[in-house]
C-alpha cells in the first residue's frame, strides 16, 4: 500500500474537471523538460518589496561593502549555514555540514558577526523574506534572493544602477528548463523568476 501511495505521489495526479495536482515534494515529469509560464508576484507586491529593500537593506549592504550574504536556516538535522563576504573579508560557518576543509573563507569573528547581524536585522525590518544577497554573481547589480519552498522556481529582485529610463517592461529568455522572466519594477529595480535547476 505504501509503495502505491509513494509511486502515485511521485508524479502528478489528474483531477476531475481538468488540472493537475502534484504532491508536496513530488514533481510533474512534464515540468522537468519545461517548467511552463513563470509565476510572477502581483505588481503592488513588487513595488512594495523594492521600496522596502531600497530603504532598509540596500544602504546597509552598500555601507558594509557587501558582496555575498547567505543565511540558510537549520533544517532536517542540518545546522544553520551562513556565508558573508564584505569589505573586511570572507567568512563562513565552519561546521562540516556548511564548509569543506579547503573553503577559503575564515570562521566568523566578532566584527563579521556584528556586520552579518546588521544585514539580518535590516532584512527583518524590511519585511522582505531575503536569504541571499549577491553583488555581480547573478548578472549586473545586486540581487536579493527570496526564501521559498518551491523546487521549481527561483525569485529575486535585482538593483541595477544605470537602468535606462526606456528599459523594456519585461525580458523573456528561453533556457533549457523554461522561460526566465525579468520584469522592470521601477527605476533601477528588476524582479526575476526563473526555473530552478
Amino acid at each position: 500500500m505504501a509503495a502505491v501511495v509513494g509511486l502515485t505521489a511521485a508524479g502528478p495526479i489528474e483531477l476531475p474537471g481538468g488540472g493537475r495536482f502534484v504532491m508536496p515534494g513530488g514533481y510533474d515529469v512534464h515540468s522537468l523538460i519545461n517548467q511552463g509560464e513563470p509565476p510572477v508576484f502581483p505588481r503592488q507586491r513588487q513595488l512594495d518589496d523594492v521600496a522596502d529593500l531600497e530603504r532598509q537593506v540596500l544602504p546597509v549592504a552598500d555601507d558594509l561593502g557587501l558582496t555575498l550574504y547567505i543565511d540558510e536556516k537549520a533544517a532536517w538535522g542540518r545546522p544553520a549555514c551562513r556565508v558573508f563576504t564584505w569589505s573586511h573579508g570572507a567568512f563562513r560557518d565552519r561546521d562540516s555540514s556548511c564548509a569543506n576543509p579547503d573553503d577559503p573563507e575564515l570562521p566568523f569573528d566578532a566584527e563579521s558577526e556584528a556586520a552579518f547581524t546588521r544585514v539580518s536585522d535590516a532584512i527583518e525590518h524590511s519585511g522582505v523574506n531575503v536569504h541571499r544577497i549577491e553583488k555581480g554573481g547573478w548578472g549586473p547589480g545586486t540581487s536579493f534572493h527570496l526564501r521559498d519552498s518551491s523546487w521549481r522556481w527561483n525569485w529575486y529582485y535585482s538593483y541595477v544602477p544605470g537602468t535606462p529610463a526606456d528599459a523594456p517592461e519585461e525580458v523573456r529568455t528561453e533556457t533549457g528548463l523554461g522561460v526566465r522572466l525579468q520584469v522592470h519594477v521601477s527605476g533601477d529595480w528588476w524582479f526575476t523568476v526563473e526555473p530552478d535547476d
